[in-house]
């Protein structure tokens, strides 16, 4: 599989994981819970090249307010690491 498109959070759960051929990885939801983003962080993705993970909020929220959600400093450290892999830090 080279591209992973999911849309909505509910429900979702995510283990780190290792795929070679994985280019593009997307995950669109309104408040992206954290253990996702690590997940995310923590799995071995050597291809790839595209990665967009939507962490904001329903239009309409604060971002206080909607369910589910979670700090944005709680999921900065997790951020800087997947960024890093992808500019090859």
């Amino acid at each position: 599989m080279e591209r992973l498109e999911i849309h909505g959070e509910q429900g979702l759960t995510l283990s780190p994981v290792r795929n070679c051929t994985l280019r593009v990885l997307r995950i669109e939801s309104c408040g992206l819970p954290s253990g996702i983003v690590q997940a995310v962080a923590d799995s071995d993705l050597p291809n790839l090249e595209y990665l967009d993970l939507w962490l904001g909020v329903d239009q309409g929220l604060s971002y206080d307010d909607a369910q589910g959600t979670e700090h944005w400093d709680e999921n900065a450290p997790w951020l800087y690491a997947v960024v890093g892999h992808l500019h090859g830090g």
